[in-house]
Protein backbone atom coordinates (compact mmCIF):
# COMPACT_ATOMS: atom_id res chain seq x y z
CA UNK A 1 0.00 0.00 0.00
CA UNK A 2 1.47 3.43 -1.00
CA UNK A 3 0.36 6.93 0.63
CA UNK A 4 -0.24 9.74 -1.62
CA UNK A 5 2.43 12.44 -0.30
CA UNK A 6 0.66 16.40 -0.16
CA UNK A 7 3.04 18.89 -2.24
CA UNK A 8 1.32 21.43 0.33
CA UNK A 9 -0.99 22.21 2.85
CA UNK A 10 -4.77 23.27 2.94
CA UNK A 11 -4.57 27.25 3.37
CA UNK A 12 -5.52 27.76 7.47
CA UNK A 13 -8.92 28.99 8.49
CA UNK A 14 -10.93 30.08 11.06
CA UNK A 15 -11.15 27.40 13.84
CA UNK A 16 -8.17 25.12 12.84
CA UNK A 17 -6.04 24.34 15.67
CA UNK A 18 -2.47 23.67 14.82
CA UNK A 19 0.68 23.14 17.20
CA UNK A 20 2.83 25.99 18.43
CA UNK A 21 6.30 25.94 19.67
CA UNK A 22 7.97 29.56 21.43
CA UNK A 23 11.40 28.73 20.21
CA UNK A 24 13.29 30.66 22.28
CA UNK A 25 11.31 29.71 25.69
CA UNK A 26 10.99 26.17 25.10
CA UNK A 27 7.11 26.08 25.79
CA UNK A 28 4.55 24.45 23.11
CA UNK A 29 0.56 24.59 23.32
CA UNK A 30 -2.29 24.33 21.01
CA UNK A 31 -3.86 27.36 19.69
CA UNK A 32 -6.98 28.41 17.85
CA UNK A 33 -6.91 30.23 14.05
CA UNK A 34 -9.42 33.51 15.27
CA UNK A 35 -8.46 35.63 12.00
CA UNK A 36 -6.48 34.75 8.80
CA UNK A 37 -6.23 38.19 6.44
CA UNK A 38 -3.75 39.99 4.77
CA UNK A 39 -2.17 41.74 7.71
CA UNK A 40 -1.43 37.64 8.81
CA UNK A 41 -2.86 35.39 11.91
CA UNK A 42 -4.63 35.91 15.41
CA UNK A 43 -4.14 32.94 17.67
CA UNK A 44 -5.90 31.92 20.82
CA UNK A 45 -3.69 30.10 22.64
CA UNK A 46 -4.57 26.77 25.29
CA UNK A 47 -1.37 27.45 27.05
CA UNK A 48 1.00 29.44 28.34
CA UNK A 49 4.56 30.99 26.55
CA UNK A 50 7.38 32.45 27.52
CA UNK A 51 8.24 35.16 24.93
CA UNK A 52 6.48 38.34 24.76
CA UNK A 53 7.84 38.92 21.36
CA UNK A 54 10.04 36.18 19.09
CA UNK A 55 10.28 33.10 16.89
CA UNK A 56 7.40 31.07 17.32
CA UNK A 57 7.07 27.23 15.00
CA UNK A 58 4.01 26.05 14.15
CA UNK A 59 2.78 22.47 13.33
CA UNK A 60 -0.30 20.72 11.66
CA UNK A 61 -1.23 18.04 9.87
CA UNK A 62 -2.95 17.46 6.75
CA UNK A 63 -5.33 15.06 5.70
CA UNK A 64 -3.42 12.60 5.14
CA UNK A 65 -1.44 12.66 8.12
CA UNK A 66 1.47 14.73 6.97
CA UNK A 67 3.51 16.72 9.47
CA UNK A 68 4.06 20.30 7.87
CA UNK A 69 5.86 23.05 9.88
CA UNK A 70 6.74 26.41 9.36
CA UNK A 71 8.66 29.50 11.45
CA UNK A 72 7.85 33.29 11.97
CA UNK A 73 8.15 35.81 14.63
CA UNK A 74 4.98 36.60 16.39
CA UNK A 75 4.06 39.23 19.43
CA UNK A 76 1.26 38.23 22.52
CA UNK A 77 -1.47 40.36 21.85
CA UNK A 78 -2.85 42.25 24.48
CA UNK A 79 -4.88 38.89 26.27
CA UNK A 80 -2.15 36.54 27.68
CA UNK A 81 -3.55 33.64 25.48
CA UNK A 82 -3.30 35.59 21.99
CA UNK A 83 -0.85 35.59 19.66
CA UNK A 84 -0.15 37.66 16.24
CA UNK A 85 1.84 36.37 13.54
CA UNK A 86 2.25 37.98 9.97
CA UNK A 87 1.28 35.46 7.19
CA UNK A 88 3.59 32.32 7.58
CA UNK A 89 6.35 31.76 4.91
CA UNK A 90 6.48 28.69 3.05
CA UNK A 91 5.20 25.56 4.92
CA UNK A 92 7.78 22.35 5.03
CA UNK A 93 6.84 18.67 5.10
CA UNK A 94 7.97 16.35 7.44
CA UNK A 95 9.47 13.02 6.37
CA UNK A 96 6.67 10.84 8.15
CA UNK A 97 3.24 10.37 8.86
CA UNK A 98 1.66 11.24 12.37
CA UNK A 99 1.01 7.68 14.14
CA UNK A 100 -3.00 7.31 14.90
CA UNK A 101 -3.74 8.49 18.53
CA UNK A 102 -5.97 7.25 20.54
CA UNK A 103 -7.48 8.34 23.73
CA UNK A 104 -7.11 6.27 26.98
CA UNK A 105 -8.98 6.08 30.60
CA UNK A 106 -7.32 8.52 32.30
CA UNK A 107 -4.88 5.80 33.51
CA UNK A 108 -1.41 6.34 35.38
CA UNK A 109 1.54 6.12 33.84
CA UNK A 110 5.05 5.96 36.13
CA UNK A 111 7.59 8.55 35.18
CA UNK A 112 11.04 7.40 35.79
CA UNK A 113 13.86 10.33 35.63
CA UNK A 114 17.86 8.96 35.41
CA UNK A 115 18.31 10.39 38.99
CA UNK A 116 15.71 7.49 39.72
CA UNK A 117 12.82 9.80 41.07
CA UNK A 118 10.10 9.08 39.99
CA UNK A 119 6.65 10.63 39.09
CA UNK A 120 2.97 9.71 38.38
CA UNK A 121 1.45 11.07 35.36
CA UNK A 122 -2.51 10.73 33.63
CA UNK A 123 -1.75 9.66 30.17
CA UNK A 124 -4.20 11.18 27.75
CA UNK A 125 -3.55 9.42 24.65
CA UNK A 126 -0.87 7.23 23.29
CA UNK A 127 0.10 5.76 20.22
CA UNK A 128 2.47 3.18 18.89
CA UNK A 129 5.29 6.16 18.88
CA UNK A 130 4.50 7.74 22.13
CA UNK A 131 2.40 9.21 24.43
CA UNK A 132 0.34 12.58 25.85
CA UNK A 133 0.21 12.84 29.44
CA UNK A 134 -0.64 15.73 32.17
CA UNK A 135 0.53 16.33 35.74
CA UNK A 136 1.15 19.08 38.42
CA UNK A 137 3.88 20.94 39.43
CA UNK A 138 7.26 21.45 37.80
CA UNK A 139 7.35 19.92 34.24
CA UNK A 140 10.57 18.09 33.01
CA UNK A 141 12.39 19.79 30.14
CA UNK A 142 12.30 18.73 26.64
CA UNK A 143 14.84 16.69 25.74
CA UNK A 144 14.56 14.97 29.24
CA UNK A 145 15.31 11.13 29.04
CA UNK A 146 12.57 9.01 31.09
CA UNK A 147 11.77 5.59 31.26
CA UNK A 148 7.78 5.52 31.73
CA UNK A 149 5.23 2.12 31.98
CA UNK A 150 1.35 1.96 33.02
CA UNK A 151 0.45 1.31 36.69
CA UNK A 152 0.02 -2.44 37.58
CA UNK A 153 -3.41 -3.43 36.10
CA UNK A 154 -3.64 -0.65 34.17
CA UNK A 155 -3.75 -2.31 30.85
CA UNK A 156 -4.46 -6.45 29.91
CA UNK A 157 -0.64 -6.14 28.67
CA UNK A 158 2.02 -6.49 31.51
CA UNK A 159 3.67 -3.42 32.83
CA UNK A 160 7.22 -2.95 31.10
CA UNK A 161 9.91 0.02 31.20
CA UNK A 162 9.93 1.90 27.60
CA UNK A 163 12.70 4.67 26.99
CA UNK A 164 10.96 7.78 26.18
CA UNK A 165 11.90 11.82 25.65
CA UNK A 166 10.45 14.37 26.05
CA UNK A 167 9.16 16.23 22.93
CA UNK A 168 7.13 19.38 23.83
CA UNK A 169 5.94 21.02 27.28
CA UNK A 170 2.68 22.89 27.49
CA UNK A 171 2.47 24.61 30.76
CA UNK A 172 -1.36 26.06 31.60
CA UNK A 173 -2.33 28.17 34.62
CA UNK A 174 -2.96 26.38 38.59
CA UNK A 175 0.71 24.45 38.04
CA UNK A 176 -1.42 21.97 35.60
CA UNK A 177 1.08 20.68 32.50
CA UNK A 178 0.89 18.51 29.88
CA UNK A 179 4.05 16.61 28.02
CA UNK A 180 4.50 15.16 25.16
CA UNK A 181 6.80 11.86 25.01
CA UNK A 182 8.31 9.64 22.12
CA UNK A 183 9.34 6.27 22.78
CA UNK A 184 12.97 5.50 21.84
CA UNK A 185 12.11 1.60 21.66
CA UNK A 186 15.13 -0.11 20.33
CA UNK A 187 14.64 -3.67 20.84
CA UNK A 188 11.58 -5.58 19.01
CA UNK A 189 10.17 -6.38 22.69
CA UNK A 190 10.04 -2.73 23.35
CA UNK A 191 8.32 -1.89 19.69
CA UNK A 192 5.95 -5.06 20.56
CA UNK A 193 5.07 -3.82 23.45
CA UNK A 194 4.38 -0.11 22.39
CA UNK A 195 2.55 -1.23 19.98
CA UNK A 196 0.06 -3.90 22.41
CA UNK A 197 -0.23 -0.83 24.18
CA UNK A 198 -1.38 1.73 21.66
CA UNK A 199 -4.19 -1.46 20.58
CA UNK A 200 -4.95 -1.57 23.67
CA UNK A 201 -6.44 1.80 23.89
CA UNK A 202 -7.90 1.58 20.55
CA UNK A 203 -10.17 -1.54 21.91
CA UNK A 204 -11.31 0.88 24.46
CA UNK A 205 -11.30 4.27 22.72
Amino acid sequence: MSFRRSTSPPPLAVGDVIDLTDVDGGLCTRATVERVDDAGLSLRLDGLVATHEGPYRLQRADADGWSWSVEGTGRRGVHPLSLLLPTPGEWQRGQARRSARFATARQVVVCRQPDGRRRNLVCLDVSAGGLRASGHGAPPPIGGRVQVTTDVGSYETAPRLLPAVITRVQQFVYGRFEVGLRFETTTGEQRSHALAWRDEAALHA
